[in-house]
């Protein structure tokens, strides 16, 4: 059956704004517009593969932070590096990589000198200069990956959930939860991280409640749960009312090191 109970279905042949999702929040370097960027502290919350936090003290996590993550962190973000969508087909033939370029790179110009140049999807790109992420990262999750695709101009059918089944079981682990029916909740929360392909919870009390309320923060990312949420649970001060974090990524020429 289908996941979404109630949700916002579109018309091919009509010309509706919220089919635009690509243009309105994809990448500058695409000529979108980057509407809604995901920040760091989001990013920083996606679990390791094996559940465990993910943590830049972590000598091998920070040196490869994209690597072995959640694999909702790959539906909804793009990331430096991330593999994308065709861009010769809106920018012309400036990346055969077509990966997200969020960074400032160290290059050898034509003369062998070396130079640092911007990635395609910042602020300084050389395609868009302005509409860049001011976070290091983009939102994936909505915009159709068809590579056919030119978020620009082409529009998608990819429909808005305002209900889902998912939802509803999260209602259901939380009501679970406030009565003290752990072993209920942890079996239905388990089901939505074995559909995703991770691994069981096994948290009870107060810190099977975070458990929750951290993984209805990753599972509904962008469906605008949150902020009502956070509100609901009366916990905005300390999450919502943090400062927002970003990502400054430099490509650095390691020295000894061929460039060609």
């Amino acid at each position: 059956g289908s996941e979404i109970i109630f949700g916002r279905y579109f018309t091919p042949s009509l010309s509706e704004g919220a089919r635009q999702t690509g243009l309105n929040n994809g990448p500058n370097g695409y000529h979108n517009w980057a509407g809604n960027t995901p920040i760091g502290l989001l990013v920083d919350d996606y679990e390791m593969m094996d559940g465990t936090p993910f943590n830049w003290t972590n000598p091998v996590e920070k040196a490869n932070p994209y690597v072995n993550r959640d694999p909702r962190f790959y539906a909804t973000v793009l990331y430096d590096a991330a593999p994308w969508k065709p861009r010769n087909k809106i920018s012309g033939n400036v990346d055969p990589a077509n990966q997200i370029q969020t960074g400032a790179y160290d290059l050898l110009d034509d003369k062998g000198a070396l130079i640092n140049r911007k990635g395609l999807d910042t602020r300084s790109s050389s395609i868009e200069d302005w509409n860049g992420s001011r976070t290091g990262y983009y939102m994936r999750k909505f915009i159709d990956p068809n590579p056919d695709l030119v978020d620009n101009t082409d529009r998608q059918n990819i429909p808005w959930p305002f209900f889902r089944v998912t939802e509803a079981v999260f209602n259901y682990v939380e009501a679970s939860i406030e009565l003290g029916e752990d072993a209920e909740a942890l079996l239905w929360l388990n089901r939505i991280r074995f559909r995703s392909g991770m691994p069981a919870l096994k948290a009870t009390g107060a810190a099977l409640r975070e458990a929750y309320r951290h993984e209805k923060r990753i599972e509904m990312a962008y469906e605008e749960q949150r902020y009502h949420d956070a509100r609901r649970w009366m916990i905005a001060k300390e999450t919502l009312g943090r400062p927002l974090t970003y990502i400054t990524v430099l490509g650095k020429f390691k020295p000894g090191k061929s460039m060609k």
